[in-house]
């Protein structure tokens, strides 16, 4: 059994890219899809800290994210979407 996290439209490994965003420099974490496929899939996760932050955290200390779906569309020419 694989640990990996796959895209829930093609199937394909879905990619992590961490940066700051805003005034404040808030840390976000973006997941998204880099399959071969035509479809989108991306949800983002805000942090609610920024870089500064992190150096105040603590072991076992609990952040609370929030996350939104960014965008996510089935790939019109996939085999799944022609069965429908």
């Amino acid at each position: 059994m694989s640990d990996d996290v796959l895209c829930p439209e093609c199937g394909g490994h879905l990619l992590a890219e961490i940066t700051t965003k805003g005034k404040k420099d808030e840390v976000v974490i973006s997941v998204g899809c880099e399959g071969d496929e035509d479809d989108e899939f991306e949800i983002e996760i805000s942090t609610g800290l920024n870089i500064d932050d992190f150096n105040l955290l603590k072991e076992g200390q609990v952040i609370k994210m929030t996350g939104k779906v960014v965008s996510r569309e089935s790939d019109p020419d996939s085999e799944d979407h022609d069965e429908e």
